[in-house]
């Protein structure tokens, strides 16, 4: 008969439900098989004549494989064996002495699934007399215990230990460890978004920005002074050769050429504030093609009149110069004067007219420089307005952008946060009742450590971390 309450025993049937250790204490009264095998291992010649060499009447002999680590299968056997720890002897089979590396593993399996076992013997089946001696020992440790106590107390402990491990387990639950990780992850994305040390924040992107278009209009406003640079040499060069008939038509010239450099230079603007900022786009500025204002006729100037004085004075001079030889040989005066005028004439119309001529090139190459220098200062006002735009444009995408992804990581982080509330409730609530579990655990081991000898009534196996 059992020293142990009636009441005790329900109590503990009852807190174990059930699982393997109710099935192991509904057992308890019965004469259970002292042999177990592990699985693939009750046909074996070897454990069929241990069997039959042994004199075991309370000892439980569990044969397990010596050469492999304890599976699920063998830890379920034992859970569920109707006997006490004090009188269990393990038979190693395939063995002839004692697998070091394995047998630690297997004491550190049977300490974490099934505790009280880990101190158990384990004996090659080979080494029949010191499994012989193993199995006397085990028997002479059970004389004098209480049977249902040290199955309830052992069966206690298995589950003890169980909920131990489901705590952890719930503790360290990685799908809360993930949320939780990848909430810091966006926490940190969203807050470096604003931070000014960030490469990818918003102050980082904005300041490189501005940066790329201040280089490009410094570029762009280089591109146009040498373009305008250029075309004013080429206008140069033109007029110092031109006669009357082609400065006449050197104003259309001159406007073609105009239009064909602002095609270029608005081409290369818009390339360039386009590879500054792809998604913004480059504001073309109003006006067009220039339209050139044309040069307007210049009365005659008081220089004008004197130089026409001075030519018909120089011609004079010059056709009586060379009249003179003609009247020394004897030519009439009536024949010379004629001639002289003649001449005389003729050298004053070319005088004034190259005169003329070199002033029309003056007026030309003045009108020309004016003209390209007012497109030259339009062309700059353009760019800066076209960047200035550009800029605007690019600002307001990346405004638009980075206002998305901070609304995005909002809308996520109030996701993880909604997700990780509701399993942090879950949790606190399955910790609670694990916690509760091992409280009563603990409270019935107590109540049942009196009844049970030996090492299984030290107070360090009843310890139950229950905070």
């Amino acid at each position: 008969m059992s020293a142990v309450d009636a009441q005790l025993v329900d109590s503990i049937r009852g807190w174990l439900g059930g699982g393997p250790g109710a099935r192991r204490l509904a057992r308890v009264d019965r004469s259970g098989p002292r042999l177990l095998c592990a699985p693939g291992l009750a046909d074996d010649p070897g454990v069929e004549a241990m069997a039959r060499s042994l004199a075991y009447e309370a000892a439980t002999v569990v044969v397990l494989e010596g050469a492999v680590p304890i599976g699920s299968d063998e830890l379920e056997m034992l859970a569920e064996l109707p006997a006490p720890a004090a009188g269990v002897v393990f038979a190693l089979a395939g063995v002839d002495a004692e697998e070091l590396a394995i047998t630690e593993r297997n004491r550190a399996l049977l300490g974490a699934f099934t505790p009280g076992m880990e101190a158990a013997p384990m004996v090659p089946i080979r080494q029949g007399v010191a499994l012989a001696a193993a199995v006397a020992a085990a028997e002479a440790r059970l004389r004098g215990r209480d049977r249902v106590a040290e199955i309830a107390a052992s069966a206690l402990d298995f589950e003890l230990a169980r909920q131990r491990r489901r705590l952890g387990q719930v503790q360290r639950d990685p799908e809360f460890d993930r949320l939780r990780a990848g909430r810091a992850g966006l926490l940190r994305s969203r807050h470096g978004a604003h931070a000014p040390g960030e490469a990818n924040g918003l102050p980082a992107r904005l300041a490189a920005m501005r940066g790329a278009f201040g280089l490009a209009r410094v570029d762009l406003g280089h591109e146009i002074a040498g373009g305008c640079r250029h075309l004013s040499t080429a206008v140069r060069e033109e007029l110092d050769a031109a006669t009357k008939e082609g400065l006449r038509g050197f104003p259309h010239r001159l406007q073609d050429a105009l239009a064909t450099l602002d095609a270029d230079l608005d081409r290369n603007i818009a390339g360039r504030l386009r590879s500054v900022a792809p998604a913004s786009p480059a504001v073309r500025a109003a006006g067009g093609s220039p339209v050139l204002e044309q040069p307007r006729g210049r009365a005659l100037a008081f220089e004008d009149r004197l130089m026409i004085v001075m030519g018909a004075s120089a011609g004079l001079g010059l056709g009586r110069l060379l009249t003179a030889p003609l009247q020394f040989a004897g030519l009439p005066q009536a024949l010379a004067a004629p001639i002289m005028l003649a001449l005389g004439a003729v050298l004053a119309w070319w005088i004034v007219r190259a005169r003329a001529n070199l002033r029309d090139r003056q007026r030309m190459r003045q009108w020309a420089g004016d003209a390209i220098a007012e497109f030259k200062a339009e062309r700059e006002r353009m760019l800066a307005q076209r960047a200035l735009d550009a800029e605007a444009a690019a600002v307001g995408v990346l405004g638009e952008e980075h206002a998305r992804a901070v609304h995005e990581a909002d809308r996520r982080l109030a996701e993880l946060d909604a997700r990780l509330s509701r399993l942090g409730r879950e949790r606190e609530d399955k910790v609670r009742a694990i916690k509760e579990r091992l409280t009563q655990g603990a409270r019935l081991r107590a109540a049942l450590a009196p009844h049970v000898q030996g090492p299984a009534n030290r107070e360090e196996n009843n310890n139950v971390d229950v905070r």
